[in-house]
């Protein structure tokens, strides 16, 4: 049986002997997936793969069912990073972005003035938003900001990309529990991490490595997939958002209404028949309906 931390995983622990937790991931396939189709410039890449590795930390942290939604927004040459992850580790993600981008590694210059916005939504609850700019000029930092300001919880992340894979760590302190000097001496060993080791090395050996001589208790890995989610239904329920008179005209020039997903680049297809069933469905005519 092969170990899943072959592949793309996510793990927690806990420090015995200190009131902070911890997760390791990796990610290599589910990142294949998510820029296939996409022409991203190299730090465009490099920071979306950030935000999903910061996005699947983040979630593991939250004990929920449902999906939580990191997104950057500036009107710099990198306009939008959006990750979406749900608490069965599934995720998609999208960027966009000038054809021309710095090359550059500095957030602040990809993104000046940006802000980054962390939505949660419970399946059957509230949803919740929180907003913070982004003055850092790393994601992992500007993440770490937001938990000081909105969370007050004391946290740290490390993110650490390549061509095709990426890793990532995060320590947390525990909340309503005080221990400063245990969180400073573990991030201080955490800082030791070279960007080689995280990317050749599984969590036992790199957790190893880092805090043998402080006692762990780890939990099951857990396999992380990238999924859209998309499908040829909802794309079509998409079209009830558009003027009728809009979807007509198309029809009459190409025969059809053509779309891509956003996140995956999967490309549909539908016809007068597929557009007039949709509205009929919805309980509007697309002969009669003024709505619009």
């Amino acid at each position: 049986m092969n170990d899943i931390r072959e592949t793309d995983y996510i793990q927690r622990f806990l420090f015995e002997e200190h009131a902070v937790r911890g997760q390791w991931i990796a990610l290599s396939n589910s990142l294949k997936e998510l820029v296939a189709g996409h022409e991203y410039p190299a730090p465009v890449k490099k920071q979306l793969f950030k935000s999903a590795l910061a996005t699947n930390l983040l979630a593991e942290t939250l004990k929920f069912e449902g999906r939580l939604t990191l997104q950057a927004q500036s009107g710099g040459d990198l306009k939008i990073l959006l990750i979406q992850a749900n608490h069965e580790h599934e995720f998609r993600g999208v960027a966009r972005h000038n054809d021309i981008v710095p090359e550059s590694e500095d957030i602040k210059t990809l993104m000046p003035g940006a802000q980054m916005a962390l939505t949660i939504e419970p399946e059957g609850g509230r949803r919740y938003q929180g907003i913070v700019p982004m003055h850092k000029p790393s994601l992992a930092e500007n993440i770490e900001d937001y938990f000081a300001q909105s969370e007050q919880l004391a946290t740290r992340i490390w993110l650490f990309c390549g061509e095709d894979k990426a890793a990532g760590l995060l320590l947390q302190a525990m909340p309503e529990e005080n221990d400063e000097s245990g969180f400073e001496h573990l991030s201080q060993l955490a800082n030791t991490l070279s960007q080689d080791e995280a990317l050749s090395l599984d969590s036992n050996t790199v957790l190893h490595r880092l805090f043998h001589q402080d006692p762990l208790r780890l939990f099951e890995p857990k396999t992380i997939n990238y999924r859209c989610g998309c499908s040829r239904q909802k794309s079509l329920n998409s079209l009830l958002l558009v003027p009728i008179a809009e979807l007509e005209e198309i029809i009459e020039k190409e025969g059809k209404v053509s779309m891509n997903c956003e996140f995956c680049q999967t490309h549909y297809e539908f016809d007068a028949i597929d557009v007039e069933q949709v509205f009929a469905n919805s309980g509007r005519d697309m002969q009669s309906d003024t709505t619009q």
